[in-house]
């Protein structure tokens, strides 16, 4: 059936994305909609099955005519036969059900554990407040990005705890934090990492350059300002066309970091290496190098790490925890309401 599949579907090639073969199958046509119907005829049952994707059309280089379009097969063309992860559905993501950051981490290292739905491959920790802003009015392009994430992290008690109102159990909150301090010690000194930082003092913490890794600080932006989102993802670019890496940390603030991500795929064929998976872990950095408190353990347990946060920084976090954050009660109610009627 594969052969069916490949058969008068145009070039094809694998790349290699995280340790792991995607076969790329390439439509060329005269116009998008030629191409379209093209890319139709591989709806065969493989393809349904095996979780492939079809990405955006894209012209032609040099103003010629023709167009391309590319699926991905992301099952029938393993080559590692690696492991697998839970994922919960709930708000609309498809969430990782893992026992502890530990066992992830292996997971993500070892090439493994991929979201065979997964569009984008970027790695995301939503809480409350990323939750809310998902789903927050004119945000349904951050909503369809976060969807199509290959890891989606339950970062916060709150979201597994949801998870059970739903009937939809999370094993284990999930943070970026501890999920940095696991994977740092293999990302800094045994694989190609490029990281953007937030500061040079970040940098200098975590002990600056190395032949396999590489930072990039991060200038001061605005949330919307896309041209320096931009400009900073085409140094990110340039530095990674030599150093290829295999992963990309990007240590700034939702939604800034996921701006970036996406403008470097967009930028990404100027680097003669598939996209690396791309690590949005915020803060975690800071944390692991001291540069921010985190919470002890027992709060972070019980689900008051926010409020640890809280009592640092009181006038800049009041209005999030305690305004904008009670919002997600009523969103709670809508979405239980929405699930009820969808099963009558």
């Amino acid at each position: 059936m594969v052969g069916e599949f490949l058969e008068g579907l145009g070039d094809t090639e694998l790349v290699s994305v995280q340790n792991r073969a995607w076969l790329v199958v390439r439509l060329f046509a005269n116009d998008p909609s030629d191409a379209s119907t093209a890319s139709n005829a591989g709806n065969c049952e493989v393809f349904r099955e095996s979780g492939g994707l079809e990405l955006p059309l894209s012209s032609g280089s040099g103003g010629s005519a023709g167009y391309e379009a590319s699926r991905l097969l992301c099952q029938h063309c393993r080559v590692d036969g690696g492991g697998t992860l839970e994922r919960v559905e709930l708000f609309g993501l498809r969430f990782v059900s893992a026992e502890s950051e530990r066992v992830l981490a292996r997971t993500i290292l070892d090439g493994e554990g991929v979201d065979p739905r997964s569009r984008y491959p970027t790695l995301i920790t939503p809480n409350v407040d990323i939750v809310l802003h998902l789903h927050a009015q004119g945000a349904s392009r951050r909503l369809e990005r976060a969807e199509g994430a290959a890891f989606v992290l339950p970062d916060g008690a709150p979201v597994v705890w949801s998870s059970r109102l739903f009937g939809k159990r999370l094993k284990a909150r999930l943070a970026g934090s501890t999920l940095f301090a696991e994977m740092w010690p293999e990302l800094s000194t045994a694989r190609r990492v490029l990281m953007i930082a937030s500061s040079q003092e970040l940098v200098d913490r975590l002990g600056g350059d190395t032949d396999n890794l590489r930072y990039v600080v991060a200038p001061r932006i605005e949330v919307g300002d896309l041209v320096a989102v931009d400009a900073l993802a085409k140094t990110c670019v340039d530095h990674s066309i030599d150093l290829r890496p295999e992963f990309i940390v990007i240590g700034l603030s939702h939604p800034k970091q996921e701006e970036i991500a996406h403008s470097l795929m967009a930028q990404w064929d100027r680097v003669d290496a598939p996209v690396p998976l791309m690590l949005m872990l915020g803060a975690s950095a800071e944390m692991y190098v001291g540069m921010q408190r985190r919470a002890p353990v027992w709060m972070q347990r019980a689900g008051l790490e926010w409020f640890h946060r809280f009592l640092f920084a009181p006038k800049r976090l009041f209005r999030r925890y305690f305004i904008e954050d009670t919002q997600f009660l009523k969103f709670l109610w809508d979405q239980w309401r929405a699930t009820k009627k969808t099963r009558l």
